[in-house]
C-alpha cells in the first residue's frame, strides 16, 4: 500500500488460499493510521479473492482491542463471528483475537 507520491504506508493480502477460504489480513505503518489506506487496498484484495480466485469464504482475525481494524472489516461487509485464541507469539495469551468473516454470496449481494 502506497500514497499517490510512492510512499509505502502498508501491505494487505490473503494468506491461507484454498480452494474454499483465504485470510485477509493488512498491516499500516502507525504514522499512516486512521488515514484511511487500508479500506480500499482490503475491498480489493477481497474482489480479488472471490471474483479473480473464485474461493467462498474470506476470513481475518484482527485483535479483538483492535477497533480500527475492526472497523475496517465491517466497512468492507465482514460480519463478527466469534473470538477465538491467536497462534502469534507477539501477543500474550489474553489478548484474543475477533473472527469476522464474509462470503462471496454476500460480497455479491452488495456489491
Amino acid at each position: 500500500i502506497r500514497t499517490a507520491n510512492g510512499t509505502l504506508v502498508g501491505v494487505c493480502g490473503l494468506v491461507g488460499v484454498t480452494d474454499e477460504v483465504a485470510e485477509l489480513g493488512f498491516w499500516i505503518g502507525k504514522p499512516f493510521w486512521n488515514c484511511g489506506y487500508a479500506t480500499a487496498p482490503g475491498r480489493e484484495t477481497v474482489r480479488f479473492a472471490f471474483e479473480t480466485v473464485g474461493i467462498n469464504r474470506v476470513f481475518a482475525r484482527p485483535l479483538e482491542r483492535n477497533a480500527p481494524s475492526r472497523r475496517v472489516l465491517e466497512k468492507l461487509g465482514f460480519a463478527f463471528k466469534h473470538t477465538e485464541t491467536h497462534e502469534n507469539p507477539k501477543w500474550n495469551d489474553e489478548d484474543p483475537v475477533a473472527r469476522y468473516e464474509i462470503t462471496r454470496a454476500e460480497w455479491m449481494s452488495a456489491a
